[in-house]
């Protein structure tokens, strides 16, 4: 290809706008998916004409299995792949267009990062992982080139491309290892180092997965199965080693370098399998999770439950109590920028970006997507993309529509002089403008926020009147009270937390948009906030929603969230706006499931640290909990039969049926209550009042009971009482 092909239609759909970056086996292209009106990212496979055919066979056949590794998972911290196809000989992937740059970017611009914003990183990569592990898929080239850092604040690990999976036909050779030097678990590095060569980056290096008799790969065959997620031809698949490249990727993030920095890649290896890395400077409290993944022993590293729950802490302890409290302070002269330099202080979430950069913020990158190249000796090439503008669609609800993933980032514009403003000689002619018109200009500055707030404000005033039936103010108490609402209001939109993949809740459409009772209950909420038509959804998982809160990459949560005391002392809710009860779904062939008693001994999924999960373990001891990130993924693991059930509320379990209604069913044996609050930053009093008086208002006028028949009513379930709303903050 090149750039005068730009224009070409590939597979009759997808249309090559640009070329983004290209690697060392790969261009990726920005492409317009003509099927449905979607830029998307399309990923070349670059093959040396010095590869004899059979090379060039093994290369094709590791790129369709890229596309088969990463279509296996659905997560939001794993890239998206859309389609595989073969054009001129060769395939191509079409994948999702993630606006970022790659983590090998911003340690590169920086320096090095802030153990906190590491941490944040550093989760989301390890929950890519386990949701890769929990389908059976080894990354095997985990590194910080692989990693997209997204504008909107995520996380995404893409680049399956030398991946493999539980049952995948063998390509890599005996003799054979890809992957990065530096980013190598020494059970994989250590048959290289032990028979000599040289690899290249990330081409054919040296062994398969822990082969070598004795010391780590010896270990890792060692660990028991149940630790690992199966064979691929006659390798053991042991998610340990994909843990160490995170452990030296959070290395890098916190110290600048990677663990093993040498000449050449052979001592790179060397050291990987023989020598322990530097004690880390600027870990924190990063440090023991850092060291605990890159211990050489694969039975004695740090496994992923472990790790998740370190990283959370060191998360959680960063933030303050409610993420909106401080503003930005403005930078000193001659700090280093708005963020970084001495009195500088801390961007937090929302003022801008949407998304949180905890204590230092790198420069606003012109570059989307994982380019790649980041390693120390080779270059990959990711999806990607280099339009912050994104696509710029329209996602149309029942309450109008909200400005999606293709909106502009806003920079905060901080008011008051800037220190090169006026001319050392005060005469007022300097950089082209003379003093009177200078100083009008920073008079427009201060005053356009202020002014645009105010336009804001007085657009809410026909609804404020409706909602109290007068004209008294009732965002005055918002505006005073609330540091959440402060920044929605400087941001200019509303960000909400959804979920993605749950009918009838809340279900993300081909096209984008968001349907179900949840979408249109945040619909609601934002037409009374006074953001009607100015609403960003992100997806949410289960697991991650008090984070997203408290970080502020999120406003509201509205995502079949349930009040209970222990997510009381970490988030505050408005609610509840619906009572759901929790029950089983079972396969419509399995006769003998008609009880939730008759589950005993059998194996039921559930997603990670729901109240679904802690309530089974509670009132059924003795079913085998199977976890997972997603309800979507407990419920491909039942129809494919390797559960017996999946246990949530009723209602997602209805909305599932729907979709699959000759497969599956619902018990019909709800064994508790699940009061679904709007999930907002602990201690908000002022806004989760103002919810509540939005929601109520909503119940009064029938607006509730029009979203829920024309939602959840049409999934058999029994008609409830719309319940009373009420602010719990937790104190």
């Amino acid at each position: 290809m090149s750039e005068g092909d730009i224009g070409r239609v590939l597979n009759g759909r997808y249309r090559l706008s640009r070329s983004l970056g290209r690697g060392g086996m790969g261009e990726v292209w920005l492409a317009v998916d003509t099927a449905l009106g979607r830029e998307v990212a399309v990923k070349e496979l670059l093959l040396p004409p010095s590869l004899d055919e059979g090379a060039q066979r093994t290369w094709s056949e590791r790129s369709r299995r890229e596309a088969s590794a990463a279509a296996r998972i659905r997560h939001e911290n794993v890239v998206t792949v859309h389609d595989v196809f073969e054009e001129d000989g060769r395939p191509w992937i079409v994948m999702e267009l993630v606006i970022s740059r790659s983590l090998a970017e911003a340690v590169r611009g920086e320096g090095r990062l802030d153990f906190a914003e590491a941490a944040r990183i550093g989760l989301g990569v390890l929950r890519a992982l386990r949701a890769a592990h929990a389908k059976g898929v080894l990354h095997r080239d985990v590194k910080p080139a692989n990693v997209l850092l997204g504008l909107d604040g995520r996380v995404v690990l893409t680049d399956f491309g030398i991946a493999t999976f539980v049952d995948a036909p063998q390509v890599t050779h005996v003799g054979e290892l890809l992957g990065t030097p530096g980013y190598l678990a020494p059970e994989r590095a250590e048959r290289f180092a032990t028979g000599g060569g040289g690899p290249a980056a990330d081409t054919p290096a040296a062994a398969q997965d822990g082969d070598t008799p004795g010391g780590a790969g010896a270990a890792a065959r060692s660990r028991r199965s149940d630790e690992t997620l199966g064979m691929s031809g006659d390798t053991v698949l042991d998610p340990a080693s994909d843990l160490w490249s995170l452990g030296a990727t959070l290395y890098e993030m916190v110290e600048g370098r990677p663990p093993f920095s040498r000449s050449s890649p052979v001592e790179v290896v060397d050291a990987v399998v023989n020598h322990d890395p530097l004690a880390p400077r600027h870990a924190g409290p990063l440090e023991p999770v850092v060291m605990g993944l890159l211990r050489k022993d694969p039975a004695e590293r740090m496994d992923a439950k472990e790790a998740e729950e370190l990283l959370i802490r060191v998360v959680q302890e960063s933030l303050a109590p409610t993420w909106g409290g401080e503003m930005p302070t403005r930078p000193t002269p001659g700090a280093g920028g708005l963020v970084g330099g001495p009195g500088a202080g801390a961007y937090r979430a929302g003022l801008g970006t949407g998304h949180t950069v905890t204590h230092r913020s790198a420069p606003r990158p012109d570059a989307v997507g994982g380019e790649g190249g980041g390693g120390p000796y080779g270059s990959d090439t990711a999806a990607q993309g280099r339009d912050a503008r994104g696509a710029g669609a329209q996602d149309r609800g029942a309450y109008g529509p909200e400005a999606r993933d293709g909106l502009d980032p806003v920079d905060p514009t901080w008011a008051g002089d800037d220190p090169g403003d006026a001319p050392a000689d005060g005469t007022g002619d300097r950089g082209g403008l003379p003093g009177g018109r200078r100083r009008r200009w920073r008079q427009m500055r201060v005053l356009l926020p202020a002014v645009v707030v105010l336009a804001l404000i007085a657009a809410s005033v026909p609804l404020v009147k409706a909602l109290t039936g007068s004209g008294s103010d009732a965002f005055a108490a918002l505006r005073e009270e609330s540091p959440t609402y402060q920044a929605m209001m400087q941001r200019g939109y509303l960000i909400i937390g959804v979920k993605p993949d749950q009918p009838g809740l809340s279900q993300k459409g081909p096209d984008g948009q968001y349907i179900g009772f949840d979408a249109d209950i945040a619909r609601m909420i934002a037409e009374d906030l006074g953001f009607s038509g100015r609403v960003r959804f992100v997806d949410v998982e289960t697991q991650g929603r008090e984070y997203r809160i408290a970080s502020g990459q999120v406003d509201i949560v509205v995502a079949s969230y349930t009040i209970n005391a222990e997510r009381l002392q970490l988030v505050s809710f408005a609610g509840p706006y619906y009572v759901a009860g929790q029950d089983f779904l079972v396969r419509r062939d399995d006769q003998a499931a008609k009880r939730p008693e008759d589950l005993a001994g059998s194996r039921v999924c559930v997603v990670r640290e729901s109240t679904s999960a802690a309530r089974i373990r509670e009132k059924f001891p003795t079913v085998q909990v199977e976890e997972r990130g997603k309800y979507s993924e407990c419920v491909d693991e039942l129809r494919k039969k390797n559960v017996r059930g999946v246990s949530t509320d009723d209602t997602i379990l209805a909305g599932f049926v729907a979709q699959f209604p000759e497969e599956l069913r619902v018990l019909g044996s709800p064994f508790s209550q699940e009061p679904y609050g709007v999930g907002l930053s602990r201690g908000d009093a002022a806004l989760a009042e103002a919810v509540c008086t939005a929601l109520n208002r909503h119940v009064e006028n029938g607006d509730w009971q029009r979203a829920y028949d024309a939602t959840l009513g049409r999934l058999s379930l029994l008609p409830p009482r719309p319940p009373k709303c009420a602010a719990n903050t937790g104190s």
